[in-house]
């Protein structure tokens, strides 16, 4: 299993979706594409183990694993 902080470079990507709840946001905010920040979200959600987040049609919500992550970033 991979450990958290052999992936801390992708936390701002993390924190960047959970603050504007979108990819599609987060990727125009930090000039990166989509499928990066996508790619780097599952690497993080390995490290630990649990789900960051909830995908729902309009965008997506911190889970509980994911809100202690946020209070961490």
């Amino acid at each position: 299993m991979m450990n958290l902080k052999d992936h801390l470079e992708k936390l701002p990507y993390f924190f960047e979706v959970a603050k504007s709840g979108s990819i599609r946001l987060a990727s125009e905010k930090l000039f990166i594409t989509q499928p990066s920040i996508t790619k780097s979200i599952k690497i993080l959600e390995n490290a630990i183990g649990k789900k960051l987040f909830r995908r729902l049609p309009r965008g997506m919500v911190t889970t509980k694993e994911g809100d202690i992550l946020l209070k961490y970033c």
